[in-house]
């Protein structure tokens, strides 16, 4: 952690403060994510985005099949993500979001979206 930090300070020394304190503070979100990670390398934060995919579907009054077939995921594999069972890539969560026609921003949890002051 130490080196991640010490790198960072390194490549943002020439930015103006606000650039570093929004470095800071993704960089703490990052490790607070990390630390949440449980034994089967899943995070609270994959559980509560697959709960906000299932919330996003109930209000679009779509289901996870057609999120499939209009994401092109995979029905299992969609559906082992929305349970919990696998993290997504990014580019999935994208896809996702285009597909429900809402910013991707909206399925992730607050302590990934927080911005510095």
């Amino acid at each position: 952690m130490t080196t991640c930090v010490s790198i960072l300070s390194t490549q943002v020394a020439d930015t103006p403060s606000t650039w570093l304190g929004l470095a800071s503070t993704r960089l703490n979100n990052y490790s607070t994510y990390m630390s949440t990670k449980q034994a089967d390398g899943l995070t609270s934060a994959d559980t509560e985005i697959g709960s906000r995919i299932a919330n996003a579907l109930i209000v679009k009054g779509t289901n996870v099949r057609a999120l499939s077939d209009k994401t092109g995921i995979s029905y299992p594999t969609l559906r082992r993500s929305l349970t919990g069972g696998r993290s997504l890539t990014i580019r999935e969560l994208g896809n996702i979001a285009d597909a429900l026609n809402i910013s991707p921003s909206l399925l992730l949890p607050p302590s990934l979206t927080e911005v510095a002051a």
